[in-house]
């Protein structure tokens, strides 16, 4: 298959975690054929992406942290990213509450990453890509 500016849009998003769906087998037969500019775009991706999560020390805490985790659950969202130094702001919240969201307190933004982009990890301290997450399997995989 040759190189093409479609596939270079589909390292881009793969990099960044986004979903290919069926896109997805496409790309991986690219790089299987050896793309050398596609292999190169997407280590620059990867390498950008852990930068700039490496590059934001830590998390600022939300103002009004439980009125926004109680918006969240009248919206129907469950899984929420607070601040670690925040988690102790959940004694406020009711058990009913917090029996019904899955709760990811989170030190720095790569951490932040690694929980709500798919098939991303972190990785002693690096956000890497392509290692399914709990969120995707349902189990704990770890990375060899």
């Amino acid at each position: 298959m040759a190189h093409s500016e479609r596939h270079e849009e589909l390292v881009a998003a793969a990099a960044l975690g986004l979903p290919l769906g069926n896109e997805r087998a496409e790309l991986d037969r690219h790089l299987a054929e050896g793309c050398a500019v596609c292999d190169g775009l997407l280590a620059d991706f990867r390498r950008a992406s852990t930068a700039m999560a490496a590059g934001v020390p830590e998390v600022v805490p939300p103002p009004h942290l439980k009125e926004k985790i109680l918006g969240a659950v009248r919206a129907g969202i469950t899984r929420i990213v607070i601040p670690r130094d925040n988690a102790p702001d959940l004694e406020d919240l009711t058990q009913e509450v917090r029996d019904q969201i899955e709760v990811h307190p989170v030190a720095t933004l790569a951490e932040a990453l690694a929980v709500t982009l798919r098939d991303a990890a972190l990785e002693n301290g690096r956000l890497t890509y392509g290692v399914p997450s709990v969120r995707d399997t349902g189990e704990t995989v770890t990375p060899q």
